[in-house]
């Protein structure tokens, strides 16, 4: 598994670059991982970041794309908007969760 340095502290990644535990997570992690998706976090994309950590603590995996978007009354087009194409891959990557499997 490879590392990725954000100011100075190391974590550890699979192939795909998720973060290899949702505990190491951090802002700072969050905000990196962002820059290099070309993602400029705005409190939008905050928003669903902080979901889908609590909704990943509360029920152990990660919501469907189409739960977060009914439940943040936010559009699959403005996720896409957000994070890009697999919209949901590249937020749970920024918010430091496994890879999530089913219709993403």
């Amino acid at each position: 598994m490879p590392d990725i340095m954000v100011l100075g502290k190391s974590y550890r990644v699979d192939d795909e670059g998720y973060l290899d535990s949702k505990h190491s997570w951090s802002h700072e992690w969050a905000a990196e991982r962002a820059k290099q998706l070309d993602i400029t976090l705005t409190e939008e994309h905050w928003r669903v970041i902080v979901y889908l950590r609590k909704y990943t603590d509360d029920y152990g995996i990660p919501p469907l794309v189409n739960m977060v978007c009914a439940e943040l009354e936010i559009l699959l087009s403005r996720m896409v908007e957000m994070f890009g194409e697999g919209p949901l891959k590249n937020a749970s990557r920024i918010a430091g969760l496994e890879r999530p499997t089913g219709c993403i």
